[in-house]
């Protein structure tokens, strides 16, 4: 016993043979993991934690993070020591790196004998595949920190979703809510996509009210899902990740439904342009300030007001109006000068972007800008964290332009749901490593959603050098990049869920927490 210290050997020393089967239950252990092993003693409120650090070790899926109890005195047992030792211990499941803490008590639970029941907590807190030990500490002290100053949220919008969240049960969890408003995007995109497949024709009206009303829930579930947390008392870092992961997507398919509603064709990929730009430079600029700042006039509540309003006036006028020339459409910005022919949807493109993205991300760099020079920081790191999606985008518009069957005009719903959830992927990526606090700089592990853009490029580019004939097939190319950043994006999802749930005890879609 010369491993546990004093004061867990008089904690021991009060139940008979407590030492003797300790010593047992040590031994055995030692002849299951590699000789590296080192011990370090750390004080845990009441326990002693005696955590054995090694640099294999091999876990099992059935005990994979999950949290063993047993009775020390049954460890004298050799089914129940086995039982505990495989359910720890496989050759199945390889980790380059684990920690595993044993938690020492002693309860005031008296036996028929008068024994004091001694009980060992084994727990499996190793590092996972995407937090590290650091980021498993990080999220028991994360707080949320945001500021809305939008007046309208302030005075309209927030009155009603104070209603609005009564409407819930509160056996609902806040992630649940979430992700329903989430599908009714997926719905309204899927609606655009059977009436207007290349997002070029006019869908029914009825249509365009259906958009208008689901992008209306969405908002509403969007800002009710943390006030359901709040009331549920079950605020966690897992539901800001839950919550920003789905309004990340969210970008991509009201995108694609804009794009029905509007008849803009190859140009929807703009308007997704123009959505996925200001919402990662406020995520960039989240991960700085360690505050989410919405300004008086904003995406999520004006922006998000006048679309499902465009939608329910385009429900009356007819999907043409966007798609006849702007001085038709409005007859009063026909004595405009100096300005081309243009379809109506790309007058408001060109708007949003002087009006809206500039100044947004502007405001943005500027907030980052002041953060890293009171921390004299650099800010050439700072923009290094921007160079993921530089080249997201920069790959999918040479893919495009190369592209001998003008992939955005022929695959527009393919091209523009694998760059989301690329785009997706980088965010997550992004919002974990702040809720993980992880150093500042370009996060390599961000590159894996681009991996597939060289060959698309390079695919396209042979075409121009052999007849316009591609090495391979473009609507096979982009059906495969299509599946890949979808299959990134949920085994990326899913894992960080699973490994969150573990760290902090709780579920994704259960309030209750997991029992210790």
């Amino acid at each position: 016993m010369k491993c546990i210290p004093d004061e867990v050997q008089r904690s021991l020393s009060a139940t008979p043979n407590a030492e003797k089967q300790f010593a047992s239950w040590d031994r055995r252990i030692n002849c299951r993991v590699p000789r590296e092993m080192r011990i370090e003693i750390s004080r845990c409120g009441h326990f002693e934690v005696l955590e054995f650090h090694f640099s294999k070790i091999s876990l099992i899926r059935r005990g994979y993070g999950k949290r063993h109890t047993c009775d020390l005195r049954k460890l004298s047992s050799g089914r129940e020591k086995a039982k505990i030792i495989q359910s720890l211990f496989s050759t199945r499941k390889q980790a380059s790196e684990r920690v595993l803490s044993f938690a020492i008590s002693t309860s005031s639970t008296a036996t028929s004998r008068g024994d004091e029941l001694l009980r060992v907590n084994l727990e499996a807190a190793f590092k996972m595949g995407y937090i590290g030990q650091h980021g498993v500490a990080t999220l028991h002290k994360y707080k949320y920190s945001g500021v809305d100053r939008s007046y309208v949220a302030k005075y309209i919008l927030q009155p009603y979703w104070s209603r609005c969240v009564n409407l819930f049960p509160l056996w609902m969890p806040p992630n649940m809510i979430t992700l329903t408003g989430f599908l009714f995007l997926v719905l309204s995109a899927f609606l655009g996509y059977i009436y207007s497949p290349f997002l070029d024709t006019p869908p029914p009206r009825w249509v365009h009210f259906a958009h208008g009303l689901l992008l209306f829930l969405y908002q509403t579930f969007d800002a009710v899902d943390g006030k359901q947390a709040r009331r549920t008392n079950s605020s966690s870092p897992l539901g800001e990740l839950f919550d920003h992961g789905c309004d990340a997507l969210a970008c991509t398919f009201e995108a694609l439904a804009f794009g029905s509603t509007a008849m803009c064709g190859k140009d929807t990929f703009w308007f997704w342009v123009i959505s996925a730009i200001p919402f990662y430079c406020a995520t960039w600029e989240h991960f700085f300030t360690n505050t989410l700042i919405l300004p008086e006039i904003n995406g999520p509540t004006e922006g998000l007001m006048l679309i499902y309003l465009c939608h329910i006036f385009t429900g009356f006028v007819g999907a043409e109006w966007w798609a006849r020339d702007f001085r038709t459409s409005i007859p009063f910005l026909s004595w405009i000068p100096l300005v081309p022919s243009m379809p109506l949807y790309k007058l408001a493109l060109f708007c949003m972007i002087i009006g809206a993205v500039i100044p947004t991300v502007g405001y943005n760099i500027y907030n980052v800008y002041k953060v890293v020079q009171a921390r004299k920081g650099s800010m050439l790191l700072a923009l290094a964290m921007l160079f993921p999606f530089a080249v997201l985008l920069g790959g999918v518009l040479t893919w495009s332009y190369l592209s001998t069957s003008d992939i955005m005009r022929t695959y527009p719903h393919l091209l523009i749901i694998g760059t989301g959830f690329a785009f997706g992927y980088l965010v997550g990526r992004m919002i974990l490593a702040h809720l993980c606090d992880e150093p500042k700089g370009l996060k390599t592990g961000m590159c894996m959603s681009l991996l597939l853009l060289p060959f698309a490029v390079a695919n396209s580019l042979t075409a121009w050098i052999n007849d316009g004939v591609p090495l391979a097939d473009e609507k096979k190319f982009i059906l495969g990049y299509c599946a890949f950043t979808v299959s990134l994006y949920l085994y990326f999802a899913t894992s960080v869920i699973k490994e969150i749930t573990t760290a902090l005890g709780i579920y994704c879609f259960r309030i209750t927490r997991k029992e210790a």
